[in-house]
């Protein structure tokens, strides 16, 4: 069988690869960093060649299907499948040469979330006439091949307006484009989602006992997810100006979201560390912490302290026993202020 197929095999590989490109009925199905390629195929007198090129199929995963196979042979690039009969069928194959990942913009004057698609192919242009994206965790075992260097971008053809929620199933999100696109080599960029939020500015602090002058905090953002988030990287802007980046997890819709962007100059709580007993087994000591918004927009503040000795006593009003030590949570207003007091006995044996 060998020797009786060399130069057709060949000129079958390459009609077979133009076909399957420009094919109509193709499926892409994106996920973060592979995709699933699923394509309309002909077999004829039960042989189909096929030349996977730069599509590098994950080992293991390519099916045809709608045929009942009886065998396949690998000869060089080319793959032969043997069926049981002829006609239409369905090729289908995971990818790392082709990955999708998202990207988000947070306008915090108009509370408006956007999300585009940024899809990087990095074998030949592929028109897809069904594009979804599935966001969660989708584990791919292994490396794989190392990814070559993806051209210069191109435009898209007929770009999709965006994308729509298609429901969850085993744990993922599903969404689907409108239409059909050609992903070209190198880096595609697709409008995926837009939604209205309410951003609501934070203080956090969570760490340990501070004996300290002051109570240092971390500022960010929370807001409700609009939709089903896949996990990506947040842009933040106000006032046309660039606060920074924050990772976004996989949440559900309704889900609360928190995008911290590191300290705040102006995020500090004033404390007051009295020493009323101390010895070798134990100290005790009273606590006033003073809080003030010195900023011009309300602030949600929260603060988880700890106690990191053996055992401790802890006295507090207005806060939420948690193992180690208490939460705290309160608003305030531009300009507000507010303290709180506590005593703990810290006990060393």
């Amino acid at each position: 069988m060998r020797q009786r197929y060399p130069f057709v095999v060949w000129l079958l590989v390459l009609a077979a690869g133009l076909a399957l490109a420009a094919g109509e009925g193709t499926r892409v199905v994106l996920y973060r960093g592979f995709a699933e390629v699923d394509r309309p195929v002909v077999v004829e007198d039960g042989v189909f060649l096929w030349n996977p090129g730069d599509a590098s199929p994950v080992p293991g995963t390519l099916r045809l299907v709608g045929l009942p196979e009886r065998k396949r042979v690998w000869q060089g690039n080319a793959v032969i499948f043997f069926t049981e009969g002829a006609g239409p069928a369905r090729l289908s194959y995971l990818t790392r040469s082709l990955s999708a990942r998202l990207a988000y913009y947070l306008d915090l004057d108009q509370g408006v979330l956007t999300a585009w698609v940024a899809v990087e192919n990095r074998g030949p242009s592929l028109r897809a006439d069904e594009l979804l994206f599935v966001a969660g965790e989708v584990p791919l075992l292994g490396g794989g091949l190392e990814a070559k260097r993806a051209v210069k971008g191109l435009a898209l053809t007929a770009a999709p307006a965006g994308a729509t929620y298609q429901g969850a199933a085993g744990g993922v999100f599903r969404y689907r484009f409108p239409g059909s696109a050609v992903l070209v080599q190198g880096t595609t960029e697709l409008p995926f989602k837009r939604g209205s939020v309410k951003p609501t500015f934070l203080w956090r602090y969570q760490g340990t006992f501070v004996k300290g002058r002051r109570l240092t905090f971390v500022r960010g953002y929370r807001f409700s997810a609009p939709w089903p988030l896949a996990a990506g990287r947040v842009s933040i802007w106000k006032a046309g100006t660039f606060l920074g980046q924050a990772s976004v997890p996989d949440a559900p819709e309704g889900e609360p979201v928190d995008l911290w962007l590191g300290a705040d100059p102006l995020g500090y709580a004033e404390r007051r560390v009295e020493v009323l007993e101390e010895t070798r087994d134990r100290a005790r000591y009273r606590v006033t912490t003073r809080l003030e918004n010195r900023r011009t927009e309300p602030v949600h503040i929260e603060i988880e302290e700890r106690f990191p000795t053996r055992g401790y006593d802890l006295k507090i009003v207005g806060a939420e026993r948690v193992p180690g030590g208490y939460r705290l949570a309160l608003d305030l207003a531009a300009g507000g202020r507010w303290s709180y007091v506590y005593e703990v006995t810290l006990r060393y044996r």
